[in-house]
Formats: structure tokens, C-alpha cells, sequence
């Protein structure tokens, strides 16, 4: 399953692929290239966040599964991939359980004391243990506005989708260029939304996600 997906600002890419998977494949030399169908491309993208936050709604537990083999990879390589809000969310799930309770001397005997020696207190009953964290809620379902386009003066379901290279998505209108900008600012952001002078291609998974979603 995708984790982190991006999508090469590429002319010729309309791929999707995980963070590190793209990273292995890009060229410390030269521009690099799709591994699919060979498009070049120049800088390690963001992630997509649409893409990102549809995947952790629609496969809840695969996403969670997917996010521990990361950090667990990233841990063992002292490396680190882009940090985006649901990473901060996940970090505070797993470490609610962490530090809880108190360790308890429940050693008999005597001790010592002004007066001599004494009988040790009882030590105090076990604490119940800690309840577990309830399951996460159902995530709410995928409507339009969670796939809105980001240029001001659009805000509609994204058509054609283009994944600019700051990880925001903008319609793609064809060959009319919709909503990507003709500079290399993204209109959101202001982050450079595109490297180098070509429009991107439509992203095909992203697209496709939106035609099964919202057919009519």
C-alpha cells in the first residue's frame, strides 16, 4: 500500500509512488527519472496530501501498519521522511500507554527507624491495570470537499487532477492548463509548485480515485 505517496512534476509521469521508493530511485548526478515510464524530473516532490490523508481514511489499518514498517526502516537507516500532520497524531496514540504506573516496593520484613526496628507496612494492593486505548472511530466517509481544488478562486472537486511538486493539487483542464500555474509558484502555497518549464501530467491514480468516488 502507498505511504506517503508523491507524484513527479514531471511532463511525462502521472505516477504515484511511496516517499522512499522515490527517493531510491532518484540520481544524486542527474535528473532523475520516473521508474516507470522513464519521465524526467529534478527534485524529490512532497508528499501529496490529498492523496495522503484519502489513504489513511479509506484503508485505516493498513495506513497504521504501513506508518510502524516506516518508522521502524527509518529508525534503523537514522533517517527521517517528510513530517505531515497525521504523523503527530500517530505518535501521540502510540505513546498514551507509555510511562503509566508507578513501581511499587512490595518487599516484606522490617526496616529501620528512630525507635528501632518496626514491622514494614503492607505494601498497598496492585493497581488495576491500565485500560487499553478504545479502537479508533470509523473515519467519517470521502466527500467532494475533501478533493477541492487548491487555487484560490476554484475550490471545485478537482478535475484532471495535477499533483504540483509542493504536494498540493490543482485541476489540470487538458490541454487549457486549468488551474496550474503558468509560473512556478504554487497558488496556495507560494512553494515552488513546478521545476522546470513543462506542465505536469495528470496524476492517474488520483484521478482514478476521484472518478470511483464521484461517479455523477
Amino acid at each position: 500500500l502507498l505511504y506517503k505517496p508523491c507524484a513527479p512534476a514531471a511532463e511525462h509521469c502521472s505516477h504515484a509512488f511511496c516517499f522512499w521508493c522515490l527517493h531510491a530511485a532518484m540520481s544524486p548526478v542527474a535528473d532523475s527519472r520516473c521508474p516507470l515510464d522513464r519521465g524526467r524530473f529534478s527534485h524529490q516532490p512532497a508528499v501529496a496530501v490529498v492523496l495522503h490523508r484519502a489513504l489513511a481514511r479509506l484503508f485505516p489499518s493498513e495506513y497504521r501498519r504501513r506508518a510502524r514498517e516506516t518508522r521502524e526502516e527509518e529508525a534503523a537507516s537514522r533517517t527521517r521522511s517528510q513530517a505531515v500532520d497525521d504523523d503527530e497524531e500517530e505518535e501521540e496514540g502510540r505513546g498514551g500507554e507509555e510511562g503509566k504506573g508507578e513501581e511499587i516496593d512490595e518487599g516484606g520484613g522490617e526496616e529501620e527507624g528512630g525507635g528501632g526496628k518496626r514491622p514494614r507496612s503492607s505494601p498497598p494492593p496492585p493497581l488495576p491495570p491500565t485500560p487499553r486505548a478504545a479502537a479508533s472511530p470509523t473515519p467519517p466517509p470521502l466527500s467532494p470537499e475533501d478533493f477541492t481544488c487548491c487555487r484560490p478562486g476554484c475550490g471545485r472537486l478537482l478535475l484532471d487532477p495535477v499533483v504540483l511538486n509542493c504536494g498540493h493539487a490543482v485541476c489540470g483542464g487538458g490541454g487549457g492548463g486549468g488551474c496550474v500555474p503558468r509560473g512556478r509558484r504554487c497558488p496556495a502555497c507560494g512553494g515552488a509548485g513546478r521545476v522546470g518549464g513543462s506542465a505536469p501530467r495528470t496524476c492517474a491514480l488520483l484521478a482514478g480515485l476521484l472518478e470511483s468516488l464521484f461517479p455523477s
